[in-house]
């Protein structure tokens, strides 16, 4: 091992601590076994750090952005406070909700959260309305909404019947009657969205009968 014979290039500082001069440390430095050690060392971690840089997990929306509330709100009373909140799954939180065409009846205003909340003055009807969630990654989606304002004593509309129904059997007669409540009478019933089983049809006073054809479910 190549050693320092030049003392004069060592001192020491009062509290007796060596300090080794820019000439020792130059040569200490030059030493072939440490350059090469130290190539070695550092281009390993060069490449550690490249392959951690390169696999690191990218955050992704894991599904599909959709907004899950029915289209159709609950009904408001004219002059009487009114909530309601909006709901979305998928893309990437936080949401943030928007009015991109159309207005909620006077009174009432959208939160960037997703409420709909004000006290409704505008007259009585129904009234729809477009709405768009923006997930973190700037995925929109937009779905019309109608709501219905109506006056201040009334009763809003609403189904009672159990979204179950009656089972029925295969060749047998069958019929089972829809309810609501509120609104203004009489009703009309028709489908929005979906089908009956085959054989069976819905009438517009809310009769769900006929039979079913034999052999089909």
């Amino acid at each position: 091992m190549q050693k320092i014979s030049d003392v004069s290039n060592v001192s020491f500082m009062p509290s007796a601590v060596p300090v080794v001069s820019d000439r020792a440390r130059r040569s200490f430095l030059s030493f072939p076994r440490f350059s090469s050690v130290f190539k070695v060392v550092l281009t390993m971690c060069l490449i550690v750090c490249l392959a951690v840089a390169v696999n690191a997990p990218v955050a992704e929306a894991t599904t599909t952005l959709e907004i899950i509330t029915d289209p159709y709100l609950p009904g408001a009373n004219r002059n009487t406070w009114y909530s309601t909140s909006l709901s979305a799954s998928g893309g990437t939180t936080p949401y943030k909700w928007s009015l991109p065409s159309g207005s909620l009846p006077s009174g009432l205003s959208l939160s960037e959260s997703g409420v709909i909340s004000g006290t409704p003055t505008s007259g009585t009807g129904n009234f729809s309305v477009t709405i768009q969630v923006k997930d973190d990654d700037n995925r929109t989606e937009s779905k019309t909404f109608t709501i219905t304002v109506y006056e201040t004593d009334q009763t809003p509309l609403s189904i009672t019947r159990s979204s179950t129904l009656t089972r029925g059997r295969k060749g047998s007669s069958y019929s089972t009657s829809l309810t609501a409540s509120g609104g203004r009478t009489p009703y009309t019933w028709s489908w929005v969205s979906g089908s009956l089983p085959p054989g069976l049809s819905l009438s517009s006073s809310g009769v769900v009968d006929q039979k079913y054809h034999k052999g089909k479910p």
